[in-house]
């Protein structure tokens, strides 16, 4: 392992922008296959959108939140809901990509 594999394996990394390209805009989208691809790029947890600005009313991120808990609870060996900062830590320790809501 080189240097900054070893760096990066030790980092806590949290992809920002990650959250738009997953399952609430791709019906179907394979979330089973890009989990491990996150892993391997040394992505500890990514934010997803749940709630954006005045676009959206209280019944349509209500209903983002309800989809992205389901996914969460029903993936909860590779995803982990991200709360407080001991939880991006047991992300990266159990090998779980954490999932933070964005509003």
């Amino acid at each position: 392992m080189t240097r900054e594999r070893d760096v990066l394996a030790g980092a806590i990394v949290v992809n920002l922008l990650d959250g738009t390209i997953l399952p609430r805009h791709m019906p179907g989208f394979p979330i089973e296959k890009y989990l491990p691809l996150l892993l391997e790029g040394g992505v500890t947890a990514f934010v997803t959108t749940v709630a954006a600005h005045h676009e959206d009313d209280f019944p349509a991120a209500a209903a983002r939140l309800i989809h992205w808990r389901r996914l969460v609870e029903g993936n909860s060996s590779a995803l982990r809901l991200i709360l407080t900062p001991n939880d991006l830590v047991a992300a990266k320790q159990s090998k779980q990509v954490g999932v933070i809501f964005g509003f």
